[in-house]
C-alpha cells in the first residue's frame, strides 16, 4: 500500500497546498511523511559570484521553515520528517526520489513561479514526466486559506474502462473513501466505434455498427455493476456516451462537484512503454480538480526518450536505475 510519502515544497503559499491533502492521505494510509524542499540558487552578483552570507542566510530561513511545516504537520499518529536539499530543483527532486523511493508523491501544480495560463508548472511538469512514480496532483489556483488544516473528501470518482491495470486504483480508493465517508463513483465513458469510412454507411453497416454500441453499453454496465458490488462504501456507477473518451470524463468531473479524482497511469492498452496512458495525460492537462495517480509500471518498463538516451550517450547519466534497453511491460490483459 501506502506507507512513504514525500510532499513537495517550495516555500511559497501555493505549493503549501499539498499540505492539508498530505495530512490526509498519511492518516488513512498511515503513511510516514517526508517534507522536501530544493533551495535554488540566485542570480549572482556583479563580480560574477554568489553571496555567501546571502546563501546562508536562505538557507537557515528555507530549512527553518520545514522544520515549522514538519512540526505542524507530525501527530500521534504521522511521522513528519524534513529534508532541505540544493542544486536544481526538478533535477534534486528527481535524484532524491530514485533514491527514497516514496510510495506517493504530493506536488502542487503551481509553486514559486505564481500562477500561469500553463496548468501545471514546468517543474512539476518534469517531475511528473520523469520520477514514475505514484503521485497526486493538488491543483494550486489560489493560495491555501489554512494549509495547516486537513482535507475531507467528499465525492471521488474512479474512471474505469474495463481493463485490470484500471481497476488497480480501487482498493487505495475504496480505502479512502470509506476513511472519509466519502462518495465513491465509478465512471465509464463509451466512445463511438472507430471504423474506416471512405463512402457513405450502408443500412447494414450503420445496424452493425448500432448493435456494437448496444452490446458495448449492456457490457459496460454489467461490469460497472459488479465492481460497485465489491467495493465499501455503497458505490455509485456512472455510464457516460460521447466522441472523445477523455472530454467527456472531463466535463463529467467538472459538473459533479468531484473532489479527488483517482486512477491508474494506464488503462487497456496492456503492453505500453509510456509513463502514462493517453487519458491520464489529458486529466494532468487539463483537469481541474486534485488528481491521484497510481504508477503501475517499474521504471525499467518505461522506454526511455531519445532525449534520455542521447544525454546518457553524452556522459549525463540520468536515472541511476535506468538502462538503455527496457523490459517488457506485466501482461495486464483487459477482462
Amino acid at each position: 500500500m501506502i506507507g512513504k510519502i514525500v510532499a513537495l515544497l517550495d516555500g511559497s503559499t501555493l505549493a503549501q497546498s499539498v499540505l492539508p491533502h498530505t495530512r490526509a492521505l498519511a492518516h488513512a494510509f498511515q503513511a510516514e511523511v517526508t517534507l522536501l524542499r530544493v533551495l535554488e540558487q540566485e542570480r549572482k552578483t556583479d563580480t560574477g559570484r554568489l553571496d555567501p552570507i546571502n546563501w546562508h542566510l536562505r538557507k537557515i530561513a528555507a530549512q527553518s521553515f520545514l522544520d515549522e511545516v514538519s512540526k505542524a504537520t507530525a501527530d500521534d499518529q504521522i511521522a513528519a520528517e524534513a529534508v532541505l536539499l540544493e542544486g536544481a530543483a526538478a533535477n534534486r527532486i528527481i535524484e532524491y526520489i530514485e533514491e527514497a523511493e516514496p510510495d506517493l508523491i504530493m506536488l502542487s501544480s503551481h509553486g514559486q513561479g505564481g500562477l500561469s495560463p500553463w496548468n501545471v508548472s514546468s517543474v512539476a511538469q518534469k517531475i511528473i514526466n520523469r520520477a514514475f512514480n505514484s503521485f497526486m496532483l493538488v491543483r494550486a489556483y489560489h493560495a491555501p486559506d489554512m494549509a495547516h488544516t486537513e482535507a475531507h473528501y467528499r465525492r471521488i470518482a474512479v474512471p474505469l474502462d474495463g481493463s485490470k491495470r484500471a481497476e488497480y486504483v480501487l482498493p487505495f480508493a475504496s480505502q479512502l473513501a470509506t476513511i472519509h465517508n466519502a462518495e465513491l463513483l465509478l465512471v465509464h465513458a463509451q466512445v463511438p466505434p472507430t471504423i474506416l469510412q471512405s463512402h457513405t454507411l450502408t443500412p447494414e453497416e450503420t445496424a452493425v455498427i448500432e448493435q456494437l454500441e448496444a452490446r458495448n453499453k449492456t457490457k459496460a454496465a454489467r461490469y460497472l455493476a459488479q465492481m460497485a458490488d465489491q467495493l465499501e462504501p455503497v458505490t455509485q456507477v456512472h455510464h457516460l456516451s460521447g466522441a472523445n473518451t477523455a472530454d467527456v470524463l472531463l466535463e463529467f468531473i467538472d459538473h459533479h462537484d468531484i473532489d479527488l479524482v483517482m486512477m491508474s497511469a494506464h488503462g487497456h492498452v496492456s503492453e505500453t512503454v509510456r509513463p502514462y496512458g493517453s487519458i491520464v495525460s489529458s486529466f494532468i492537462a487539463y483537469g481541474s480538480t486534485p488528481l491521484f495517480i497510481i504508477q503501475d509500471l517499474t521504471p525499467d518498463q518505461i522506454k526511455p526518450t531519445q532525449a534520455e538516451l542521447s544525454a546518457l550517450a553524452n556522459g549525463n547519466t540520468g536515472r541511476t536505475n535506468r538502462t538503455n534497453a527496457y523490459a517488457q511491460p506485466a501482461d495486464w490483459s483487459a477482462k
